[in-house]
């Protein structure tokens, strides 16, 4: 019965980490094209001229509220299914869309195995091992 409690444990903290970095936006998925060259000297301007300071605006709070709620939210998606955050990593590591389905139904039948019994365990009080 701990392993149970230990994969949705890490299962959550898994999902709702890889939503944070989704809503704070640090990472960019897309891949640089080798064809991009360095700006030119007349197309650089300065940081000054081109931003202004917006200030806080009253939306920031509700989008703070927002973004909680989803990274919330995917964590308890993740102790449920890890197939749809495990295809958009294998695809965005390169593999096809049938490849990575399949790999993520793989990965996921151990996790809904163990989750079964021990939601069987916690119901019952008793161990099955």
């Amino acid at each position: 019965m701990n392993g149970f409690y230990d994969m949705l444990l890490f299962l959550f903290i898994l999902g709702a980490a890889t939503q944070g970095f989704n809503e704070l936006g640090i990472f960019d998925m897309t891949a640089p094209d080798p064809e991009i060259s360095a700006p030119g000297e007349a197309q650089v301007q300065e940081l000054q001229d081109s931003a202004a300071n917006q200030g806080v605006s009253e939306f920031n709070f509700i989008q703070i509220i927002l973004s909680f709620g989803r990274v919330i939210g995917m964590g308890f998606m993740a102790m449920f299914t890890i197939i749809p955050m495990a295809i958009s990593w294998m695809t965005a590591v390169g593999l096809n869309f049938v490849l990575a389905a399949a790999l993520a139904g793989i990965l996921q039948v151990p996790i809904t195995f163990v989750t079964i019994f021990g939601l069987y365990e916690f119901w019952t009080g008793r161990s099955v091992t």
